[in-house]
């Protein structure tokens, strides 16, 4: 008996020594981890003390090479030449959107690059100096949630119901091409801030410079016409019907009422089925062939031409710079940098000196 307990003895006292020992390790792990975490502190603080020290040795130097900065960037501001912009936006119908980009692209090289005055005067309609004057030509889609929303919708209606289930917003979004969208944003680059109002209606015609693009709306205006054509027509005979109906009220009106409401026609087999022709269902026609030509006038409207002006350019243009592309600014800071820089070369090589590799 007196072994068994020495031995229970024994197992509980290793139970506590292994446990003791347990405990030991995870402090020694929580230590080490605070540890780590505390250095890190201490060598975030450590640098941020040394670059503070850096900045207050060498303040005087800072200060000059920042002061230079401005004094140089605001001299560049002044003695440059302004460019001034202004935005047209425009709406591309028949897929026109292909050409209009080609022939920003065009113009911007011909004002931007060639600084060809004498082709810009030709193709905008403008004089030579006017063309001389002009710096660059962008375009950009005039992107908001709304219609890319509604052209994602249209999309996936036109897709099979597999891919439907895998077609996805964010993809199509990035997918998209800026000549997708039928609403752009075209901006005029000018040393001038006159702008040439001429180039209002030149430039449209000069961006939709297509023959194909001309036959596609030559005949969209024709199926348009015809269109109209065929509903005045309809609405025509209608008119005559209810005229003819209106008479035949009147005329039986005249003579003994007959049951239920409207208009008795009474011809050949159909006496006998005592047919009624109300002519409020031919008014209703008449009303939603009204409302169809009303449509079709606002598609005949917004569709005259290959590229709409939705608004055009103002009569002069404006300054377009931003603050951070200003030498006044981003020059200052070029110098700064560049002097940190040179106090880091000179530091490392009197470290170099120091361990005598130099």
């Amino acid at each position: 008996m007196s072994k068994n307990n020495e031995n229970k003895t024994n197992i509980n006292t290793n139970e506590e020594v292994d446990l003791g020992q347990l405990f030991k390790m995870i402090a020694r792990v929580f230590q080490r981890f605070f540890n780590f975490i505390a250095s890190i502190f201490t060598s975030f603080f450590s640098i941020l003390i040394l670059i503070v020290a850096h900045f207050y040795k060498r303040a005087k130097f800072y200060a000059v090479a920042l002061v230079l900065g401005f004094v140089m960037g605001l001299f560049l501001d002044k003695s440059s030449a302004k460019i001034y912009g202004a935005n047209m936006y425009i709406q591309t119908n028949f897929s026109s959107g292909y050409q209009v980009y080609e022939n920003v692209n065009n113009l911007n090289q011909l004002a931007s690059t060639l600084k060809d005055s004498l082709q810009l005067a030709e193709l905008l309609g403008i004089s030579v100096s006017e063309a001389a004057k002009l710096e660059g030509f962008s375009i950009a889609p005039d992107i908001n949630p709304i219609t890319t929303a509604l052209m994602f919708s249209e999309y996936k209606q036109n897709l099979d119901s597999i891919s439907r289930l895998d077609a996805n917003y964010e993809d199509y979004i990035d997918s998209a091409r800026g000549f997708d969208f039928n609403t752009h944003q075209l901006t005029i680059f000018t040393s001038s801030q006159n702008i040439p109002q001429n180039i209002n209606q030149k430039l449209p015609i000069a961006l939709a410079d297509n023959d194909y693009l001309k036959r596609v709306l030559e005949a969209n205006q024709g199926n348009l016409i015809s269109e109209d054509a065929v509903l005045l027509e309809q609405k025509t005979e209608i008119n005559t019907l209810v005229n003819k109906y209106l008479e035949i009220r009147i005329k039986e009106s005249n003579k003994e009422s007959t049951p239920g409401a409207g208009t008795n026609l009474f011809m050949a087999d159909a006496q006998k089925n005592n047919l009624i022709v109300n002519e409020a269902n031919l008014i209703k026609q008449k009303l939603g062939l009204e409302e169809q030509r009303r449509a079709l006038k606002m598609k005949k409207a917004t569709q005259k031409n290959i590229v709409s002006v939705l608004s055009k350019f103002p009569a002069r243009s404006y300054s377009m710079d931003t603050w951070y592309k200003k030498a006044v600014f981003w020059i200052p800071v070029l110098f700064f940098f560049l002097s940190g820089l040179v106090f880091v070369f000179l530091r490392i090589g009197k470290y170099l000196k120091k361990e005598g590799a130099i």
